[in-house]
Formats: C-alpha cells, structure tokens, sequence
C-alpha cells in the first residue's frame, strides 16, 4: 500500500536522507523541493518544512535505476499502481483505482489488451553539481530493496525434482543422466532430409 499525506515514523530502520531534491510522477515535476528518506521499510519523500509526503513500501517498487540525461543523473523507479497525490499531482486514476469490468474476461485462451497500472518517479537533486548523491541514494536503494526480496522470483527446493542415476536411484549431484541411444522413444520422430 502507497501512503499519501503525513509520513511519520521516520528515524524507525532509517537508512539514509537526501535533502533539497525534486520529485517528478510520470514526468510532471512536483512544484515544492523535499527530501528523500529511505527506511529499511519504505522509500518516502517529504515535502520540505512539512511531514507530507508519499511512503513506498519496497515490495511495491518493482524496477529502480540510475537515469542520465544529457550528463544529469537522476533516480528512476516505477510501482504497478496508478497514484494520485491530491492537491500535490493529480493523475487520471481510472475509476478510482478498481477494477473495470472487462466484457472477454471469460474468453479463455486470450490475454487482456489492457495495459497494467504503473506510475514512473524521477527523483532529481536541485543542485546539478551535487551528482555523487545519485549513486549514493541507488546503492541505499540496492540495500533496501534486497532486505525485501520478492517470493516470487526465489527458488525452493520443491521446485527441482530430484535426479535419478543410470540404476535409478537418486544421484548426489542432483542430476539426471539421459540417454538418447535408445531408438524406440525417438521412432516417430521425424528426421531432417
């Protein structure tokens, strides 16, 4: 879950801080300078002299990167959700975030022309000379997002058969030897002339 409006609970996991930085959500520059605050928990960004801002659980950042555009260096990272930061951006959230029922949902076999909700953030320092804070900030990023790695991309033991040597009996090294000389698994098989 995005958290939009007063962001507390800022010193808990705190990990590091970038003052006087400027955000942009799906290219429209926020008009007020805040501070990126990385939690071991979250990415937030606080409008400066005030506590609101948005907080981003690392879970929800699905890509983060160093972006170079014409010799400037800026954080790039994008969640799967459409946000809308009242007052602050407003963005075109289509029927307040739910879902819109689709009419070939049930056809089976075919996937979904519709594109998934996905919302860019550029984070940018004002000071162009300041660009060292950059790698500083991806690497901080790096960290947290390691200490949230998500389920699905990791492998399990149930997702290995075990191997079977040439007796049939399971082999230490967890490999399966084949054999191909064996003419009558391979006799409808067709042969290139």
């Amino acid at each position: 879950m995005v958290t939009i409006g007063r962001i507390d609970n800022v010193n808990e996991g705190h990990v590091f801080t970038a003052e006087n930085m400027m955000l942009e959500i799906n290219k429209n520059k926020i008009p007020r300078p805040g501070k990126l605050i990385l939690l071991e928990s979250s990415l937030n960004f606080c409008l400066n002299d005030t506590q609101e801002g948005l907080s981003i659980p690392w879970p929800r950042i699905g890509l983060h990167a160093i972006q170079n555009n014409n010799g400037l260096r800026s954080i790039y990272f994008m969640i799967n959700l459409e946000v809308a930061w009242p007052g602050v951006y407003e963005n075109n959230v289509h029927n307040n975030g739910n879902a819109v029922d689709d009419p070939d949902e049930n056809d089976e076999g075919h996937e979904s022309d519709t594109e998934e909700p996905m919302t860019e953030f550029y984070v940018v320092p004002i000071n162009t000379a300041e660009q060292d804070i950059v790698e500083a900030i991806f690497n901080w990023m790096k960290h947290c997002q390691s200490l949230h790695p998500d389920p699905d991309d990791s492998i399990s033991e149930e997702d290995f058969m075990e191997a079977e040597d040439d007796d049939g009996e399971a082999s230490a090294e967890g490999v399966r030897n084949l054999h191909i000389d064996d003419e009558e698994k391979f006799a409808d098989a067709e042969e290139d002339e």
